[in-house]
């Protein structure tokens, strides 16, 4: 709610000094009055824009529209992290912070607890209190009991009284058009299969860093954030966002059978199974192998790239008889994401959570239910996590245990570049380099509590299977 009143208001505002600015001699000339204003309006942005999209998104976003032939008005509400994030000059009650004392502290779970934007100055802090209302509802709380206030008739619905409607039609050739002449030199759409020797950027300097990464030769991230070939990485996602938008809103009877065909035959494959192993001690897996139903569930927790796959879920499902929950499987097959050649993930990314969570439901309440699992995610948030998948599957009466792959934070992005080059989906490095340690210390987190069948989430070292090579 006061994120969207803060957009609205700045929308007003922004609209406003764009009319007191306009020329007398515009003002008076209704033809021009009558011209269209394309408004790229970000709130709030801490080194991502709306689903972590990037300013090198919206620079191409407003590049293609500009080439298109549209009016552009960039406009953002001023709460965008630049230059030195420390706080500073921190005073209570008029005095300055005395390093001795003992301060309690009141914020919203994402920085304090989740440690969101990067906010780790409170780790370790002892949690006297924790709410899970929502900020809108304690600022309402605190209107109606405290104040004896009243809040006013149409601003009761915290979704907003739909004063801003999106309007225009899908991506046309048009758009396309003005969207590829907005992509830097030496990106152009993929419409090749994508390997190592015909990476997705096809460039030397592609082939090279690719190369480098192979080699265990990782960049810092510092240097990876400033490499050209990440930065055309994530205008190749952009242009693919312009010209498909978010899938998930697709709305027909047609695209609705398509996600419960894709879902049911998600549903279809089976545990892990050793096809091969190579020269190099390396498993093979194809997944056809038997499940069994014992209600025991595995989360992969780690960052993207670290590993979760080939040293936690491939040989834990194996053991287990356990099913792959990987939303990645599903995503790979929906159309857009074919056409694209993995370019368009995210395009396709709420529309492939969306199908996976109808798979998910199977195993709470369906046919499914019992057999086990191993859920691999990054587990960047532990309330979303909590929330999202263990007490669910708890309350459906598995028994919920936890493994963290670690890995260091650049390696592992370097590796999704390296993945991204050579063949895998295309993920903006606003959101494949922004985990860092959160993973990490989520699964520190939980591995001490006990979970619903009196056990400890987290493995011994002993307890844990040995990995396959």
């Amino acid at each position: 709610m006061m994120k969207l009143n803060q957009r609205i208001l700045g929308l007003v505002l922004a609209l406003i000094v764009l009319a007191c600015a306009m020329p007398v001699g515009l003002a008076e000339d209704e033809a021009n009055l009558k011209q269209d204003v394309l408004v790229l309006f970000t709130s709030d942005v801490h080194c991502g824009v709306d689903e972590n999209f990037g300013y090198a998104g919206l620079q191409a976003v407003r590049d293609a529209a500009v080439a298109a032939g549209d009016h552009v008005l960039l406009v953002d509400d001023g709460d965008a992290i630049q230059g030195d994030r420390r706080v500073q000059n921190v005073r209570v009650d008029g005095e300055p912070l005395d390093p001795d004392a003992t301060y309690t502290v009141a914020s919203q779970s994402y920085p304090l607890i989740d440690h969101g934007d990067g906010h780790t100055a409170f780790d370790g802090a002892k949690i006297l209190w924790e709410s899970e209302d929502l900020d809108y509802e304690m600022v309402v709380r605190f209107i109606r009991d405290t104040l004896g206030g009243v809040i006013g008739e149409g601003y009761e619905n915290p979704y907003g009284q739909e004063r801003i409607v999106a309007v225009g039609e899908p991506a046309d050739e048009a758009d396309a058009t003005g969207a590829k002449a907005a992509l830097p030199e030496g990106v152009v759409p993929v419409t090749w299969e994508v390997t190592p020797e015909h990476p997705m950027i096809d460039t030397d300097e592609a082939r090279a860093l690719y190369q480098q990464i192979l080699a265990g030769d990782y960049p810092t991230m510092e240097e990876l954030l400033a490499n050209p070939v990440v930065q055309q990485l994530d205008a190749l996602s952009a242009y693919y966002k312009s010209i498909y938008g978010n899938t998930a809103d697709i709305d027909t009877p047609e695209r609705e059978a398509l996600r419960e065909e894709l879902k049911d035959w998600f549903l279809t494959l089976g545990s892990a199974r050793t096809e091969s192993i190579d020269e190099n001690g390396k498993h093979h897996y194809v997944y056809d192998g038997p499940l069994n139903r014992d209600y025991q569930m595995i989360l992969a927790l780690g960052l993207p790239a670290s590993g979760k796959s080939t040293f936690i879920a491939d040989p834990d499902s194996e053991a287990m008889g356990a099913f792959i929950l990987d939303v990645d499987v599903i995503k790979a097959r929906i159309p857009e994401y074919v056409e694209s050649h993995g370019a368009a993930s995210d395009s396709i990314h709420f529309e492939g959570m969306g199908i996976f969570d109808r798979a998910i439901s199977e195993f709470l309440t369906g046919d499914m239910k019992g057999v086990n699992i191993v859920l691999p995610i990054v587990g960047g948030d532990f309330d979303e996590m909590m929330q999202q998948y263990v007490l669910p599957f708890e309350a459906a009466g598995y028994n919920v245990r936890a493994k963290f792959r670690p890995a260091k934070e650049n390696e592992a992005a370097a590796r999704v570049v390296m993945r991204e080059l050579g063949g895998g989906q295309l993920i903006n490095s606003a959101v494949a380099f922004n985990f860092g340690d959160g993973p990490e210390k989520v699964y520190n987190r939980m591995k001490d509590m006990i979970n619903a069948k009196g056990e400890p989430y987290g493995f011994e070292e002993d307890e844990a299977l040995e990995p396959a090579a």
